[in-house]
């Protein structure tokens, strides 16, 4: 077993683990689809379930760290009609990000 995951044990329910992996691939979705130019907009639907466990993501002094998986949350960059928007901007990303 890896060292940090003995010294630094966490534990949580399947279905938030399951929540989580979730998030994790519609948003690296959206990286990969704005790496190669294209324009990924998920259904409703998937935006309001990444947007609930996009909230449950602590938005402290560890989005500084460096290495920190998301930045601090942006104030502003979502845009009307785009749902998928208010997850990427509550995990520091910018919606109009290009490559």
């Amino acid at each position: 077993m890896d060292g940090r995951l003995a010294r630094h044990p966490r534990r949580f329910p399947a279905t938030v683990a399951v929540g989580f992996h979730f998030l994790d691939h519609a948003v690296h979705a959206w990286d990969i689809a704005r790496a190669i130019g294209l324009d990924l907009q998920p259904d409703d639907d998937i935006a309001e379930a990444a947007l609930a466990l996009a909230r449950l993501v602590p938005d402290d002094e560890r989005r500084l760290a460096p290495g920190a998986a998301f930045s601090p949350a942006r104030t502003r960059g979502a845009r009307p009609g785009r749902p998928f928007d208010l997850v990427l901007v509550t995990l520091g990303r910018s919606p109009a990000w290009t490559p």
